[in-house]
C-alpha cells in the first residue's frame, strides 16, 4: 500500500530492500531566466544476484562487496541471458525476428522466394514441412513456379502424349514412327537367313535382358515431361531463367524436363493441346452494318471454284471429307482435294 512505501534518498544509493515498484517524481524549478530541462534519468533496480547460486556460506555476514563483484559480471552476461530465455521464439517462424528467417529457413532446406513478403515467408515456413512432401510431383512442380515467379504452369507427363498404333487406323508418319532400337536389342541372326544391313551397330547393340524387353519402344519419352507456360506471362530472360532453375531443383533427380514457351500459334499435332495452348474459338460474329469491308468481312466466291490456301476458311468455303446434300440442296463446299 502507498502508506508503506519508503522515500529514497536523493544521493546514488541503493534502494531498501523489500519492495517491488518503485516510482520516479522528478521536480523542475527555474529562475525564470532559463528553462528547466531533465537530461537523463536512470533508475537501476535489484534483480535476482548472482550471489543466489552460490553456497550460502558466501551470503553470510556479507557487507555487499561480494555482491557487487558479482553485478559487474551479471551487467555484461545479462544481455546474453535474455537471448537464451528468449531463444524458443527464434525457432518459432511466426516469433522470429526478421533477419532470423533466412537461418530459420535453412533448418528446413527451404528456398524463400525472393518476390515473398515478409508475411508470406512466415507462412511458408510454417508450411515447409507440408510443402516438402509435395517435391517431385506434379503439383509440388507448380506450386513452386508460381511461388517464385508468379506463373501457374501447366505440366504433361511425355507418356501422356505417346501414340499407340492402330492397324488399319494410324497414319503413317503422324501417328507411327520408326523404333530407335529393336524392342529385343541386339539379336544373333540366323546364320541360314539373308543378312540384314544397317539392322545393328558394332559396339552399341547388345542383346536386352529378359526384364528390359521393348525397352527401346518407350525410351524417349520415359521420365520425360514438359513445363508449359504462356510466352507473354514471361517479362524477361531472368524469370526464364529463373523459371527454369526452380524446375530443375523440384523435378525428380532421374526425370529430365522441357520448359516451353507457348507462343500465339496452334500446330496440330505438335503443339494443340485444348485448354493448355490452343483454345477453340466461337462462331463468328454476325455481320452489321458498321462492317468494314475487308477488315471484319469478306466477298464471297464462286461457290464451284477450288478453295485458295490462306482464304478457304475450314467449315465454311471447305470442309474435310466430300460434300453432302441437304434437302435444301448442295452445300457449296470443297473437299480437301480441291484446294490450290
Amino acid at each position: 500500500t502507498p502508506s508503506e512505501w519508503q522515500i529514497a534518498r536523493g544521493d546514488d544509493s541503493r534502494l531498501p530492500s523489500g519492495g517491488r515498484f518503485a516510482w520516479v517524481k522528478v521536480e523542475l524549478t527555474s529562475d525564470g531566466y532559463d528553462r528547466a530541462h531533465v537530461e537523463q534519468v536512470q533508475l537501476a533496480t535489484t534483480s535476482p544476484s548472482y550471489l543466489e547460486h552460490l553456497p550460502p556460506i558466501y551470503g553470510m555476514d556479507d557487507d555487499g562487496t561480494l555482491e557487487h563483484l558479482l553485478g559487474l559480471f551479471q551487467g555484461e552476461l545479462s544481455d546474453m541471458e535474455w537471448l537464451l530465455d528468449a531463444m524458443h521464439r527464434r525457432f518459432d517462424p511466426l516469433q522470429a525476428p526478421p533477419d532470423a528467417l533466412p537461418w530459420l529457413a535453412t533448418w528446413v532446406a527451404w528456398t524463400q522466394p525472393a518476390r515473398a513478403s515478409e508475411a508470406e515467408r512466415r507462412a511458408l515456413l510454417s508450411e515447409a514441412h507440408r510443402l516438402h512432401e509435395d517435391r517431385g510431383t506434379a503439383r509440388g512442380i507448380r506450386d513452386a513456379v508460381e511461388r517464385h515467379t508468379g506463373i501457374r504452369p501447366a505440366i504433361v507427363a511425355s507418356h501422356e502424349a505417346r501414340r499407340l498404333w492402330v492397324l488399319g487406323q494410324s497414319t503413317l508418319g503422324l501417328e507411327t514412327g520408326l523404333m530407335a532400337a529393336l524392342p529385343d536389342g541386339a539379336i544373333l541372326p540366323d546364320p541360314s537367313a539373308a543378312p540384314v544391313v544397317g539392322q545393328i551397330t558394332v559396339g552399341q547393340a547388345e542383346p536386352r535382358p529378359k526384364a528390359e524387353f521393348g525397352a527401346p519402344l518407350f525410351s524417349d519419352t520415359a521420365h520425360l515431361f514438359s513445363v508449359i507456360v504462356p510466352a507473354g506471362a514471361i517479362a524477361d530472360n531472368a524469370q526464364f531463367d529463373l523459371l527454369r532453375d526452380v524446375v530443375a531443383a523440384e523435378k525428380p533427380a532421374h526425370t529430365d524436363a522441357h520448359v516451353c514457351a507457348i507462343e500465339p500459334m496452334m500446330r496440330v499435332g505438335f503443339q494443340a493441346r485444348i485448354g493448355v495452348d490452343s483454345i477453340v474459338a466461337g462462331p463468328p460474329a454476325p455481320m452489321v452494318l458498321e462492317s468494314r469491308l475487308g477488315l471484319y468481312t469478306t466477298l464471297g466466291d464462286d461457290p464451284e471454284a477450288p478453295a485458295r490456301v490462306g482464304r478457304a476458311t475450314i467449315g465454311e468455303s471447305f470442309s474435310l471429307g466430300r460434300a453432302t446434300t441437304h434437302a435444301t440442296g448442295l452445300v457449296h463446299r470443297k473437299t480437301i482435294g480441291d484446294i490450290t
